[in-house]
């Protein structure tokens, strides 16, 4: 799902920095925190699973 919600976004990208009349750089740096957060939510999920569920996921990162 976080793909997905970060394909929509990056494709829609440019027409939203039109829009907000801003720079792509500045749109693109939210987009990556977004992503960095979600992340975060996720390994944070994963404490409570057993360990080998947190090394898979850490060994992606």
């Amino acid at each position: 799902m976080e793909i997905l919600d970060t394909t929509a976004i990056s494709t829609a990208l440019p027409k939203m920095a039109h829009d907000f009349q801003s720079k792509v750089v500045h749109l693109s740096a939210g987009i990556n925190s977004y992503t960095l957060r979600a992340m975060l939510l996720i390994n944070k999920r994963l404490d409570c699973r057993p360990p080998q569920y947190k090394k898979v996921f850490n060994a992606v990162l």
